[in-house]
C-alpha cells in the first residue's frame, strides 16, 4: 500500500528545508516493463527511420543567445537565454547528477535550483555538498530522490531507490512553473515523457525549457517517435543538438536505424519567446 515515508531534509543551502514524501510500494515489474518498453511487432521502414533522424537533427528555433552553464564538455548544458534568466521566482530542476555539480552550481547564480539524484547517498556525496562544492552557500537544494513515470520505488544497480512523479514533486515544493527542467536519467526519460501524452494537466505545460540526454539503448523506434511527438504537441521547439562521441553506435529496436546510443537535446517554447517580443 501507499505508506508514505519522509526523506531527510534537503542537504542544500537554499531557503526551503523541505521534505519530499514517496510511496514505499514496489512497482509491478511486468506492468512497469510493459509501460517502458512497449514492445511493437512492426519494424520501422527506411523512410520512417530517415524521418526520425531528421526530427532529432533539425533545429526548429534559432536561439540568438545560447549560453553554456557548467563544464564546456560533458556535465555542462547549453540554455537559450532568449528567455532571460533570472526571471521572477526563477526555478530550475536538475535531475540526474552523477557527481557533476558544475551545471547546478553555475545556474544557481541566477535561479533557485533543486537537484535530484537518489544514487548519491554515500558519505562522499555529503562531503562534496558541505565542503568541496560549497552548496550550502548557494541557492541550491539537493534531494536524494529520482524522477519516474510511476513515482514508485525502482531498482537501480541492485538497489531500490525512491522516485516521484514530476507533478507530485512540483506540488510538494510549491512550484507552479519551471524555467528549466534538465533530465539525465539514464533511459527513464522515455516512459516519463510518454506518460504525459494524454495528461490534460501535464507538468510539461508549465516548463519553459527542457534539456535532456536521450538514451536509445533500450527504447523501441515507435516509442522514441511518440515521445518526440509529445514534446512537439506540448509546444517545445528544438534549438540545441549534441551527439556525444563517447556513445557507441547501436541499432534502434524495431528498426534498422543506426544511431549513437545517447545524445543531448535542448528545447525551448518559441511562443514564450515571441510573447516577450
Amino acid at each position: 500500500g501507499d505508506s508514505g515515508a519522509a526523506l531527510p531534509e534537503t542537504l542544500g543551502g537554499g531557503p526551503r528545508r523541505t521534505r519530499l514524501v514517496y510511496s514505499r510500494e514496489k512497482f509491478d515489474r511486468k506492468a512497469e516493463l510493459l509501460g517502458i518498453v512497449r514492445k511493437e511487432s512492426d519494424v520501422a521502414t527506411a523512410e520512417q527511420c530517415a524521418l526520425l533522424r531528421q526530427a532529432l537533427a533539425t533545429v526548429e528555433y534559432n536561439c540568438r543567445t545560447p549560453r553554456r552553464f557548467g563544464h564546456t564538455g560533458d556535465g555542462g548544458w547549453t540554455l537559450c537565454m532568449d528567455l532571460p534568466l533570472p526571471s521572477p521566482n526563477c526555478t530550475v530542476y536538475s535531475v540526474g547528477l552523477a557527481y557533476d555539480w558544475s551545471f547546478d552550481e553555475a545556474i544557481a547564480q541566477l535561479c533557485h535550483v533543486n537537484s535530484f539524484d537518489p544514487t548519491l547517498l554515500d558519505k562522499q556525496t555529503r562531503q562534496l555538498l558541505s565542503e568541496q562544492h560549497g552548496v550550502r552557500g548557494l541557492n541550491l537544494d539537493y534531494f536524494p530522490m529520482g524522477l519516474s513515470a510511476g513515482g514508485k520505488m525502482i531498482r537501480n544497480s541492485g538497489k531500490w531507490i525512491p522516485t516521484m512523479r514530476l507533478g507530485d514533486i512540483m506540488t510538494q515544493l510549491g512550484d507552479t512553473h519551471l524555467d528549466v527542467l534538465k533530465l539525465d536519467i539514464e533511459g527513464s526519460e522515455w516512459s516519463l515523457i510518454s506518460s504525459m501524452e494524454d495528461d490534460p494537466n501535464s507538468p510539461l505545460d508549465r516548463v519553459s525549457q527542457l534539456h535532456m540526454e536521450l538514451h536509445f539503448k533500450n527504447v523501441g523506434f515507435f516509442h522514441a517517435s511518440l515521445c518526440l511527438d509529445v514534446l512537439k504537441r506540448k509546444g517545445f521547439d528544438l534549438f540545441y543538438v549534441h551527439h556525444n562521441p563517447q556513445c557507441e553506435m547501436i541499432t534502434l529496436r524495431n528498426s534498422n536505424c543506426r544511431m549513437r546510443q545517447c545524445m543531448e537535446l535542448g528545447f525551448v517554447k518559441r511562443r514564450l519567446v515571441e510573447n516577450r517580443a
